[in-house]
Parts: structure tokens; C-alpha cells; sequence
């Protein structure tokens, strides 16, 4: 039932973005703390609850992350693990919080929809899954993962829009609407020297989309 709850609101919220232009505002909140008449935080806290979902349903030994917090745009955060910007995605393992830039979720959500912003938080999601579930991220077999943590990340990205998929939290096939604009908007924050390339995060991110959890590393 709590499932079907979440689903419900992401769906709900979803409907109350677009009917606002689907902006992002500059406030800054935390998904607990919803401001008034600020769908994009409503959206943002609908996908990082389900999110939550997500690891009770396939780590019963994982409690969920934290806590999830949306870096304002044009902002910077200094948390524990460092400066983050309103650009980044990132698990603080020392804060126990994925940070997620404002205007990262802004051009998710612009170029791809619940889609983009889901993969965007998934990815948080799947670097949260590594640190806590084994700690010991390694790169696929056969790659040369300029930074296994982010690799493997967006793996999970994609079982997560698979696991909102199947329960139908959102109504794009994953393997038919790819997130591409995310992923180019991923690379203008963090260019491909730092991180692998689009073709390589992006390949990783349909692995998981097309077979779900069990081929991403850390499970």
C-alpha cells in the first residue's frame, strides 16, 4: 500500500509541474519541508520517496538514504564530503545525504521529463547503494571506468526508472525513452576527463534499465 502511495504521488506531482510550466524554483528546501506553491520541490520529493521504495524493495538489509537535499540554483552547498554546486549529484556517505543541484534537476526534468529527473536521482540513489550496501565499487567487466562509483551509478539509475516503470510511477518505457539530454547535461557539468563518456554512462544506465538491479555491481 505505501508503495502504491508513492507511486500515486509521483504521478500527482508530476501533473502539478507540468500545469506550472514544470519550472524549478530557487528555493531552498529540503523535499521534507515543501514550500507553498513549489511543484517542483512536491516532484522532487515524490521521486527521491520513492527512491526510498526502491532500496526497501530490493536491499530489505539497506535502510533508505537519509536524507535528500536540493541545492539551490545558482548556489553551492559545503558539505561534509566538500563544496557541491547546483550542478552536481552526489552521496555524502559523512552526512548520510544525496545532494542534488537544482538546475542539474532543471535541465533533467526540461529535456526528458519524470524520466530525466529520476535518472538524475537515481543516480544519487546508486552511488548510496555502492558506499552502504559494499563499499567497494569496481568497475563493469570489460571497462575502464574512469570513475567505477559513477559507472556503476548510473546502472542503478536505470533499474530505478525500471523499478517506476514496473510499478507505474511513470508511463515512458524506459528501453523506449532514453534520457539523453540528461546525460549531455551530466557531461556539461562534469566533462568526460573526470568521468567517463556519454556513449559509456549512458550504455551502463540501459543495462540496468533492461534487466534491473541484479546486474548492477554492488548487489
Amino acid at each position: 500500500m505505501r508503495k502504491k502511495q508513492v507511486l500515486i504521488l509521483i504521478i500527482v506531482a508530476l501533473v502539478v509541474a507540468i500545469a506550472t510550466a514544470c519550472g524549478v524554483t530557487s528555493s531552498a528546501t529540503t523535499p521534507q519541508q515543501d514550500q507553498p506553491n513549489s511543484p517542483s520541490n512536491a516532484l522532487f520529493a515524490a521521486v527521491s520517496d520513492a527512491a526510498d521504495q526502491y532500496v526497501v524493495s530490493e536491499f530489505p538489509n539497506l535502510q533508505p538514504v537519509g536524507k535528500w537535499f536540493l541545492i539551490p540554483q545558482n548556489m553551492q552547498v559545503r558539505a561534509t564530503c566538500g563544496t557541491l554546486y547546483d550542478t552536481d549529484v552526489s552521496y555524502c556517505p559523512a552526512d548520510n545525504t544525496v545532494y542534488v543541484g537544482e538546475q542539474l534537476a532543471s535541465d533533467a526534468l526540461a529535456g526528458d521529463g519524470i524520466i530525466g529527473l529520476s535518472t538524475v536521482l537515481g543516480i544519487g540513489l546508486g552511488e548510496y547503494v555502492q558506499l552502504e550496501y559494499d563499499g567497494t565499487p569496481v568497475a563493469p567487466p570489460g571497462m575502464q571506468a574512469a570513475d567505477p562509483l559513477m559507472i556503476q551509478a548510473d546502472c542503478y539509475s536505470g533499474a530505478f526508472v525500471r523499478f517506476l516503470h514496473q510499478n507505474g510511477g511513470i508511463g515512458g518505457d524506459p528501453l523506449v525513452y532514453h534520457p539523453r539530454q540528461t546525460y549531455l547535461a551530466l557531461e556539461q557539468a562534469r566533462p568526460a576527463k573526470a568521468h567517463n563518456t556519454v556513449e559509456e554512462r549512458y550504455l551502463q544506465y540501459y543495462m540496468g534499465a533492461q534487466n534491473g538491479t541484479f546486474v548492477c555491481d554492488a548487489h
